[in-house]
């Protein structure tokens, strides 16, 4: 997760996205990577960005069944645990936002004055935004402007009902 954050944050500054001070914090504040940093790569000498004195970590157990990491701080001052599926989902989550951003500043930087290639890979764009978003497409006609595409759906059923109307 480190690497691809750190891979993601470089193609957000190379492509001259907004702000990239913004996608920086955000990407340093995820869980997952705050819990490498303790854990990992400054176990004894972590310190927090918002200022304090050094402090220690040590992993007490990781559950797999669970997907959890027990954690102790300065010799048991304190624990915690982490939800480690939470913390890779928001993760996830995070990074897909991210590029998303930055596939979107590269269709208008590589494809400056080419109208074709920017409909043809804005429309792409809209088709991944519409999965991640939990619309399905299945089946797409013509190209450009003019292309057709039928999409589903995936809703949740009303809690308690025995119809099989769906709610959305």
């Amino acid at each position: 997760t480190y690497m691809q954050q750190e891979a993601i944050t470089k193609l957000y500054r190379l492509m001259n996205c907004a702000d990239p001070k913004n996608v920086e914090e955000r990407v340093h504040a995820l869980r997952i990577r705050v819990l490498r940093h303790q854990l990992a790569s400054h176990s004894v000498d972590f310190r927090d960005p918002s200022g304090g004195k050094n402090k220690a970590y040590v992993p007490i157990r990781i559950g797999l069944r669970d997907f959890t990491c027990d954690v102790t701080e300065n010799r048991g001052d304190g624990s915690f645990t982490v939800a480690l599926d939470e913390a890779t989902n928001e993760h996830c989550v995070a990074l897909a936002d991210i590029l998303d951003a930055v596939y979107e500043k590269s269709i208008g930087t590589i494809f400056r004055g080419q109208d074709s290639k920017v409909s043809e890979f804005t429309a792409a764009l809209a088709d991944l935004r519409n999965i991640r978003s939990g619309r399905l497409m299945i089946l797409r006609s013509g190209s450009g402007d003019s292309s057709l595409g039928v999409r589903i759906g995936l809703v949740a059923m009303e809690k308690g009902s025995d119809s099989t109307e769906e709610t959305t």
